[in-house]
């Protein structure tokens, strides 16, 4: 509403001006003739400003690291000749690789009530044990 009757106000003043000078018999100059022409545009924001908002869309277009996945160990059947464990409800033996879903982990050995699993270097050690009983 306040910005109507501003450009109303405003409106009506320009009107007033040029009706003035009509009366006056002087010519009124267009404005547009004396101005100069805009070099940039008013409505850019500063190139800080930006790079900012670039740095910050291509931060939020990055995919994020994918979080680790839970593992649990639900059994183990140790034995001499062959092991087998339980994770996630799938049956395994040593040497075996659980699937993408569950991390890409190689099982590299199985003990009485834990298992060792390996990935790039990385151990991880999953245990019957409930935690920090270990």
């Amino acid at each position: 509403m306040t910005r109507f009757l501003l450009l109303y106000l405003v409106l009506a003043a320009a009107a007033a001006m040029a009706a003035a000078a009509a009366v006056a018999g002087a010519d009124p100059v267009p404005v547009a003739a004396n101005a100069e022409p805009i070099r940039r545009d008013p409505f850019a924001r500063p190139h800080a400003v930006r790079a900012a908002a670039q740095a910050a869309a291509a931060a939020a277009a990055a995919p994020a690291p994918a979080p680790e996945p839970v593992l649990q160990l639900r059994a183990i059947m140790f034995n001499a000749q062959r092991s087998l464990v339980n994770i996630n409800g799938r049956i395994l033996a040593g040497g075996d690789v659980l699937d993408e879903a569950m991390g890409n982990y190689r099982i590299a050995a199985i003990h009485e009530r834990s298992v060792v699993l390996r990935r790039d270097g990385v151990q991880r050690i999953l245990s019957l044990e409930p935690e920090g009983r270990q």
